[in-house]
């Protein structure tokens, strides 16, 4: 018997068990598959959420119900003391005050 335990496993001619080790390979490396596809899910998660509640801080706010708008015609009706448009420009030609959102 040697010194020292042999701990490479071996078949009983003597040869090394390499199919042993490759199984033990392929489970280890099975379950580093899932844990990693585990953790790339929730970091997947977690990037959705952020964008999203950054998404939220960054939208406008909306002005509620005291809000103005100059393009509202009930808002110009209301507005008699207003100055007339220049009667040479027709109302194709009028250039928005700002550009549209899309």
């Amino acid at each position: 018997m040697p010194a020292y335990p042999d701990h490479i496993h071996r078949h009983p001619d003597g040869s090394i068990d390499f199919d042993r080790y490759r199984a033990e390979a392929m489970v280890l490396r099975n379950h580093a598959m899932a844990e990693t596809s585990k953790l790339s899910a929730f970091f997947k998660v977690l990037v959705i959420a952020a964008v999203t509640v950054a998404a939220i801080a960054v939208a406008p706010a909306n002005n509620g119900a005291g809000a103005t708008c100059r393009d509202c015609p009930a808002e110009t009706a209301a507005d008699e003391t207003a100055p007339a448009k220049p009667s040479g420009l027709s109302q194709s030609s009028i250039v928005p005050q700002h550009p549209p959102v899309y």
